[in-house]
């Protein structure tokens, strides 16, 4: 008698089945390692379970353990129950992991993209009066001789499809634009050639200018050949040129277009699947740990870069003083021109930052969006199987 009654002094002999079930709870989830098994001692971040069905078996085990302790007040049983407890509502429990900047940054990009949209829309239909121009050509006599073929000048380009004599005209003009350049660039390559002082440089601009002379061969070669074209090769030429110009515009277009209606469709789903049990955060532990680092260092980056640009400041005015010819002095403060520098250098940095921020807040929200929707998906399919199994028990 005397024994048993230090045994029952003994809380922890007491809640001796109550402590192995307990034990069993912290070993239930899949992250404990076999190692761990063995040891009988695991990781504190391994315990937390990684599904649903992990979550319910701990809360079960818990359930049974409180059931068979006899002394449910015992200091060490008391304190392990209440960890792994909390464990289990953590898991059950959802939180808020969605983040105001990662959707302002999503919302950002829809901006800039319906802007580009809207200037892509313009090459849409700049491509498309180009092919409407193309296709009301009048034959006409399309010979241009290398001798009198013209150089560009400032209105070619918008005005090289109204013809088949301009379009041809301004093909060439391309073409010798390069022969004489590529010449040229010879001339000099053999002069650097003639007076360098060893034969290693020697040997070096004499290539560049073997490769120079060849590359204004070929393009006059193109010219030759385009020359030759008549009125109906000139069109089919131009025609082929347009279509495959409108094609790559719209195919652009079209691109930016869909890709605003992801990001449009991505901002309710990452909301949507920003409320993950705790469980799911188990399992996306390592990931949202990287995820989480990308957007501090680079949203810091960005807000360096957008702020230099911000707050850079422009060089001050030049002071001018003028002396004219009876004496008389003026001073005048004249546009300081360091300061087209330092503009562009402001809006430089703004827009890398910008994105910057936008880059980083669409992925970071594609990544644990898409993530999010596999697990629901992955969960339903287990819940599916389960309730079949259910069923098919049930009818056994």
């Amino acid at each position: 008698m005397e024994e048993r009654t230090d045994e029952k002094t003994d809380g922890r002999i007491i809640n001796e089945v109550a402590e192995q079930l307990l034990d069993e709870a912290a070993f239930t989830s899949s992250l404990i390692t076999d190692k761990e098994r063995e040891a009988g001692s695991a990781d504190e971040e391994h315990i937390y379970p990684t599904s649903k069905e992990e979550t319910e078996k701990m809360e079960e085990l818990l359930k049974q353990a409180a059931a068979a302790a006899e002394d449910p007040n015992e200091e060490v049983f008391r304190e392990k129950y209440a960890h792994l407890s909390s464990v289990v509502e953590w898991s059950k429990k959802r939180h808020r992991t969605w983040l105001w900047q990662i959707i302002l940054g999503a919302l950002l990009s829809v901006a800039i993209l319906y802007y580009f949209k809207g200037e892509q829309k313009k090459d849409v239909e700049r491509a498309h009066k180009y092919a409407e121009q193309v296709a009301t050509w009048t034959p006409c006599d399309t010979t241009i001789t290398y001798e009198k073929c013209k150089k560009h000048d400032n209105k070619s380009w918008d005005l090289h499809y109204t013809s088949a004599n301009r379009y041809k005209a301004y093909k060439l003009a391309e073409l010798k634009n390069n022969v004489e350049g590529w010449e040229e660039s010879a001339k000099k390559y053999q002069h650097n050639a003639d007076t360098a002082k060893t034969q290693e440089a020697k040997d070096k601009y004499i290539k560049l200018k073997d490769k120079a002379l060849a590359d204004a061969e070929s393009n006059r070669n193109k010219f030759d050949s385009i020359a030759a074209f008549n009125y109906e090769q000139v069109k089919e030429m131009a025609v082929n040129e347009v279509t495959r110009r409108e094609t790559n515009e719209k195919s652009s277009e079209n691109s930016l277009r869909n890709f605003m209606i992801f990001l449009a469709v991505l901002i309710p789903f990452y909301i949507w699947t920003g409320y993950p049990r705790g469980y799911e955060l188990t399992t996306t532990r390592r990931r949202d740990k990287v995820l989480s680092w990308i957007r501090r260092v680079s949203f810091k980056i960005a807000a360096i870069f957008f702020g230099s640009g911000l707050l850079m400041r422009f060089l001050p005015d030049d002071i001018v003083e003028y002396i004219y010819a009876n004496g008389r002095r003026e001073t005048h403060r004249e546009f300081n021109m360091g300061n087209i520098f330092v503009f562009v250098m402001k809006i430089g940095l703004m827009i890398v930052g910008a994105f910057l921020f936008c880059f980083v807040s669409v992925l970071i929200m594609t990544i644990e969006t898409l993530g999010g929707i596999r697990f629901r998906i992955g969960e339903l399919v287990r819940n599916r199987k389960r309730a079949k199994a259910a069923a098919v028990a049930e009818m056994k």
